[in-house]
């Protein structure tokens, strides 16, 4: 499905440059079938976003819980209360 719109471009695997995704499965997924149909080597391609990374290490740092707790949390609390989570 994707192969006739990489041929209509050109891309193939001597002009492929890197993908920088998020560490979502599917993004894995994806890749090794694309990897498959114009044969290039995954590990050589692809790149983790380090943004996404740094993002997940901050909400861990700063919220010390689970962030979709936090999130229910902080929707149900009043002002003067959300003021106490971030402590």
């Amino acid at each position: 499905m994707i192969r006739p719109l990489l041929e209509h471009f050109g891309i193939n695997k001597d002009n492929l440059g890197y993908f920088v995704l998020d560490n979502a499965s599917n993004n894995d997924i994806t890749l090794v079938k694309l990897g498959k149909t114009i044969r290039f080597e995954l590990m050589q391609k692809r790149l983790r976003y380090i943004g996404h990374i740094l993002n997940l290490i901050a909400k861990l740092y700063i919220f010390r819980q689970d962030i979709s707790t936090f999130k229910e949390d902080y929707k149900k609390a009043l002002l003067r209360e959300r003021r106490e989570l971030w402590r």
